[in-house]
């Protein structure tokens, strides 16, 4: 006579709190993203819906969400902009609704959204936009939400930033960034140039370590020596942050006939200081920018820009999400190309 096979059991909040050692109150002010927890009582329950596959029950009035979460760094980047337009247009195609959400570069602030969204029944899916600074802690955190995501049937997709973790299934779209700055170098090489200082933003964001390696891959290849005291980091990634990082730049006294900005506002910044130390650009210095933002038309001189396809970056990653792969299916990644835009902020020397 044929066993039958006992049905498997549920995982129940109770068995949650059980595998993290805290109290069931803990973990419901966790998944409902309210009342206060520590850092480490969240972490340990993040890890324990992981790894117990728990599932949060529906409400009887649950449907499949039609709702997709953009989540980026700053609103005020018309950039950021151009990429929740393009999310948008591509939902709204599909019949589905967009809400942003903004972490002020805040990679504790993202992983606090992410936890609550994970949480969320009504969150198809959550894109999560731009560069981050991150840290072993934050890996490990991050996984922890896109296995809670995806265990209640979301997707999480990363979009303009490499993958944390290749080991796990996850779905990227990003620039070539690396890429990008090695064309801008190049350029800068080819018009004589060897002294070039690179602005690649904030230390630790994973946008500007892309664009350090484009810099360096492109000076070996020419077989020119790098000066280290002309990579400068800085504190912001927009016109405070250019214009701080070249004044320290000229205070450390090293000669330099190009800047290589991380993107174009820091360009911006990079030329106000510039011509108020009486370099003319692009005569006394040449300079470039990274984005090629509208900003870099309207500069007096125009720059020279590398181009990113910033909408085509929120439609390529809705249209990741919506395909909904199955769980388990593996690592997924898009990579868009740039290109360099030449115009006037470059010299012949």
């Amino acid at each position: 006579m044929a066993r039958t096979r006992p049905k498997r059991r549920d995982v129940t909040l109770q068995d949650v709190a059980g595998a993290a050692g805290v109290s069931s109150a803990s973990v419901s002010r966790v998944l409902r993203g309210s009342g206060y927890v520590s850092p480490e009582v969240e972490a340990r329950v993040l890890r324990a819906v992981a790894d117990t596959g728990y599932r949060p029950p529906k409400s009887p009035d649950h449907t499949d969400s039609d709702l997709i979460a953009v989540v980026v760094n700053d609103l005020g980047s018309g950039l950021l902009v151009d990429v929740i337009r393009g999310a948008e247009r591509t939902a709204t195609a599909s019949e589905l609704l967009t809400v942003v959400c903004t972490t002020s570069y805040s990679a504790e602030r993202e992983i606090e959204i992410l936890s609550m969204l994970a949480n969320r029944q009504d969150i198809g899916a959550v894109i999560v936009v731009g560069g981050v600074r991150p840290t072993a802690e934050y890996a490990r955190r991050m996984v922890d939400v896109e296995r809670l995501l995806t265990n209640r049937g979301g997707v999480l997709v990363f979009a303009g930033r490499p993958p944390i973790d290749e080991s796990v299934p996850q779905l990227v779209v990003e620039y070539e960034n690396e890429g990008g700055a090695y064309s801008a170098t190049s350029h800068l090489i080819s018009r004589g140039h060897r002294r070039i200082a690179l602005l690649p933003g904030m230390p630790g964001m994973t946008t500007g370590e892309q664009r350090l390696s484009g810099y360096r891959k492109a000076m070996a290849a020419a077989g020119v020596e790098i000066d280290e005291q002309l990579i400068v980091w800085s504190a912001g990634q927009d016109r405070a942050g250019g214009n701080g990082a070249v004044r320290e730049l000229l205070a450390r006294g090293h000669d330099f006939t190009a800047v290589f900005a991380g993107n174009d506002e820091m360009a911006a910044g990079a030329l106000t200081v510039l011509r108020g130390a009486g370099l003319r650009v692009p005569d006394d210095v040449s300079l470039v920018g990274y984005d090629d933002s509208p900003l870099a038309v309207a500069l007096s001189p125009s720059l020279t820009s590398v181009h990113l396809p910033h909408e085509e970056l929120g439609t390529e990653a809705v249209r990741l999400a919506t395909r909904r792969p199955g769980r388990g299916s593996g690592f997924e990644r898009v990579v868009l190309g740039t290109h360099l835009v030449v115009r006037d902020s470059v010299a012949q020397l």
